[in-house]
């Protein structure tokens, strides 16, 4: 897995880092709305660095205080495929055993 970071300094900073840790799970927008249980444009909209008065306050506040923030995530590529190559080993397994049981 590749290890990735990236400094958050601004709403867009942190928009570009959610963006690529999604994508680097190999998931849509949408999938990642239907987990978090909130609509793709609330994603779209974070990606896009839309600041709510939340976030520009915290960045305020980081910014004032000479707070840093980083984000880190890793690339889950790999893992998502060798989980495939199992299931299609395991449903391989499966029908081999379906194929060599006595039929009635």
């Amino acid at each position: 897995m590749t290890q990735h970071r990236a400094p958050l300094r601004s709403p867009g900073s942190l928009g570009r880092a959610a963006q690529q840790a999604r994508l680097a799970r190999g998931m849509t927008q949408a999938e990642l709305a239907a987990e978090l249980d909130i609509a793709p444009s609330a994603i779209s909209e974070i990606e896009n660095g839309k600041a709510t008065i939340f976030i520009r306050r915290y960045f305020d506040i980081m910014r004032a205080t000479g707070m840093t923030l980083t984000a880190s995530w890793e690339d889950d590529l790999n893992a998502q495929a060798e989980q495939q190559d199992a299931d299609r080993h395991a449903e391989q397994q499966r029908e081999e055993q379906d194929d060599d049981a006595p039929r009635r």
